[in-house]
């Protein structure tokens, strides 16, 4: 017996089910050589819109930048695309920079954290390092050497 899908030539079967993707998929784009690659996430956690910027500025298609608050984790980190969490805890509590950290591990156990410290203290850079952060910082923000970092992750983050 045959299925559909092995009747279709490889390219309609990538339509029909591109067509077809579930909330939790993700797109593909076209690259100028005709090849088909899947979107990649960086989410923001930031209201900083200077942060927002530089992320922005940093990375191109296939990446999409998703600026989320501390508390829309959950929804912002299900989706299986995400490569890479800026977390810029500026206005986010003490006592939720820990929850916060920790839902990213666990919900996007492989992506690479970019942590941005309101101020540098031992206590906030060691909490960050307990959880794995490739990369922290403090404000005041250097920001081409952020930019330069953030390029650097979205080029290894595959």
């Amino acid at each position: 017996m045959y299925s559909l899908s092995a009747k279709l030539p490889s390219r309609d079967r990538e339509k029909r089910n591109s067509r077809n993707l579930s909330p939790g998929k993700s797109r593909n784009f076209a690259t100028s050589d005709g090849h088909r690659r899947r979107h990649r996430v960086l989410v923001a956690f930031s209201a900083d819109t200077d942060v927002v910027r530089i992320v922005s500025r940093a990375v191109a298609e296939p990446w999409v930048v998703k600026a989320a608050a501390p508390t829309a984790a959950r929804e912002a980190l299900v989706d299986p695309a995400v490569r890479m969490v800026v977390v810029d805890d500026h206005e986010i509590d003490e006592s939720s920079r820990g929850w916060l950290l920790d839902q990213i591990r666990k919900l996007a156990p492989n992506a690479l954290i970019a942590y941005i410290a309101s101020s540098h203290s031992e206590q906030n850079e060691r909490r960050a390092r307990s959880y794995q952060v490739q990369f922290y910082t403090s404000r005041p923000l250097d920001h081409e050497r952020t930019l330069r970092m953030i390029s650097s992750f979205a080029s290894a983050a595959r």
